[in-house]
C-alpha cells in the first residue's frame, strides 16, 4: 500500500503551488531531439544461463546525453504475445 503524509480526501483536492516553467514544453522538445541525435543503436544478445524455462539476454541501449544503458531481459520460453514488464 502505497504511504503518502495526507488523508486521501485532503490528496484529492491538494493543488501543487508549484507552476511549470514558461518554456518547459521547449526543455523537453530540446532534450529528446538531443537524446535521438546521440542515440546508438539497440545491442540485444542472448546469454548462456543454467535455466531451462526462462530466456536470458543481455540489453544494451542508448540513454539521456547518449549514454549506455544496460540490463538484463528475461522471458519465458515458449509463451508468445505481450508480457508484463518489470
Amino acid at each position: 500500500m502505497a504511504w503518502t503524509d495526507l488523508p486521501v480526501n485532503e490528496l484529492r483536492q491538494f493543488r501543487s503551488e508549484i507552476t511549470p516553467a514558461p518554456d518547459v514544453r521547449q526543455f523537453w522538445s530540446d532534450r529528446l531531439s538531443e537524446a535521438r541525435s546521440l542515440a546508438t543503436e539497440t545491442i540485444v544478445s542472448d546469454v548462456d544461463s543454467p535455466l531451462t524455462r526462462i530466456r536470458v539476454q543481455d540489453i544494451e541501449f542508448s540513454g539521456a546525453e547518449g549514454h549506455r544503458i544496460k540490463g538484463w531481459v528475461l522471458t519465458p520460453i515458449g509463451i508468445d504475445g505481450p508480457l508484463p514488464c518489470l
